[in-house]
């Protein structure tokens, strides 16, 4: 007897936490999302690269994003993300942002495809019929997730610095209150980002297209799921683990793979929240 008939005649919503703690069995999130976190592990630093490479022939300093990222991420990933950064800014060159390019293509790619498996699964979907479609399909997708990606840095790099900029050349100075608002406020456009890429990801992945109201729910958790256990994790790693302990110096590397990891498994329970709800709640 599973638990769905053990608690059956239970109001909807235990039925549906019973629903999605089965899902998240029987579709192997926990393979998948370590699955996923290989892909993610790999597309991160060419894409680092690529990013650092580009805003670097613009002038654009991308070290600074670490210091606006270090409320979400521990400080052990910031070091290394700083590392990475540093080393790309001293060394870049035609040749360099021409190779990155190459590999922040092919390393995304196999992700978000991964990512849209594990999804179309979540949704109980069939498995494709048409792989030279969906390569396309995945491929055209995964360069209007990089440049939203990109957009999203862009804003919180140089924010406020774009405001002060255009100050210099409009007719009339921009309040300084202006300044300060945006400042603190940028991050929500990235929060913005982050939910239409989501929602897009739980729409187009599964083979038939499920209804929006069955999308959106499981972006918004999984957005607000990621954040608090971004901002709880960090907490956690600075304050109560020291993981250098255990792993020596390679322990920064296992702090970024747990957050792939679990930031993964918060993605993939997006899809099976949505599914869960269809399945409760009826069409």
């Amino acid at each position: 007897m599973n638990l769905k008939q053990r608690y059956k005649g239970n109001k909807k919503w235990v039925l549906f936490f019973i629903e999605l703690i089965e899902k998240y069995q029987h579709d192997n999130v926990a393979k998948s999302a370590a699955a996923l976190t290989y892909y993610m592990i790999f597309a991160l630093f060419p894409f680092l690269l690529f990013v650092s490479t580009l805003l670097g022939f613009l002038n654009i300093p991308l070290v600074s994003l670490s210091g606006h990222l270090s409320q979400f991420l521990p400080e052990d990933m910031i070091m290394l993300l700083n590392v990475c950064i540093v080393q790309v800014t001293e060394n870049r060159s035609s040749t360099v942002l021409a190779f990155s390019f190459i590999f922040a293509l092919w390393f995304p790619l196999r992700a978000i495809n991964a990512i849209m498996d594990a999804i179309n699964i979540a949704y109980r979907g069939k498995p494709r019929k048409s792989p030279l479609k969906q390569k396309l399909f995945t491929f055209v997708y995964m360069i209007v997730v990089m440049l939203f990606i990109i957009v999203a840095l862009f804003i919180v790099v140089i924010g406020e610095n774009v405001l002060q900029w255009a100050g210099n050349y409009l007719p009339f100075s921009i309040p300084i209150q202006l300044i300060t608002l945006w400042s603190k406020l940028r991050f929500l456009p990235l929060t913005i980002i982050l939910f239409c890429v989501l929602s897009s990801l739980y729409y187009a992945s599964p083979n038939e297209r499920p209804k929006r109201k069955y999308v959106f729910s499981g972006a918004f958790m999984a957005l607000i799921s990621w954040l608090v256990f971004s901002i709880a994790f960090a907490y956690y790693v600075d304050n109560m683990a020291n993981y250098s302990v255990v792993y020596g110096s390679i322990g920064a590397i296992i702090v970024l793979l747990m957050w792939f990891y679990f930031s993964a498994i918060v993605i993939l329970m997006g899809a099976e929240w949505n599914d869960a709800l269809l399945s409760v709640y009826g069409k």
